[in-house]
């Protein structure tokens, strides 16, 4: 399977994407769990550090694909291919927006407000990061079945 430039660059941040939420997830089971004491110092150094290793990956995997696949330039099926890609991920976003409010309308009208506030924003948070990431996934997926498929 002969890949183009902006198929190999889509599966190049695909595979990050996956891989470094993954790693969040490995690194939140503790305090979702309890395993971990669920702190604002305790959270910094792995928001930090997932934002830092993106960016990294990010940069050294494009920079590979470029070396490997050379220049390529971004035309009018590019753009289509990304406008129709990105509104159904963005419906996805949104979905996950509505049910990150929902949890917090529904927690606080049922008066099932936590001990800690800190806890509830800790669950909001996630699931927030997490419609974010399938938001993104599905834009990948969606681009590389739009390539394949023939725009």
């Amino acid at each position: 399977m002969d890949l183009s430039h902006q198929e190999k660059s889509i599966l190049g941040s695909l595979i990050v994407t996956l891989l470094v939420f993954f790693y969040y997830c490995s690194r939140v089971v503790g305090f979702a769990t309890g395993a971990q004491e669920l702190t604002i110092e305790a959270l910094w150094p792995l928001v930090l550090s997932i934002v830092v290793i993106v960016i990294i990956v990010e940069i050294v995997a494009h920079i590979i694909i470029a070396a490997l696949a050379g220049p390529a330039e971004r035309d009018e099926r590019d753009r289509l291919i990304d406008a129709m890609a990105s509104r159904i991920a963005y419906l996805v976003l949104g979905v996950g927006a509505f049910i990150a409010v929902f949890h917090l309308v529904l927690t606080t009208m049922l008066g099932l407000v936590f001990a800690k506030p800190l806890l509830r924003d800790f669950w909001i948070v996630n699931i927030l990061i997490f419609s974010i990431t399938l938001a993104e996934v599905t834009k990948f997926l969606l681009q590389l079945f739009y390539y394949r498929r023939g725009v």
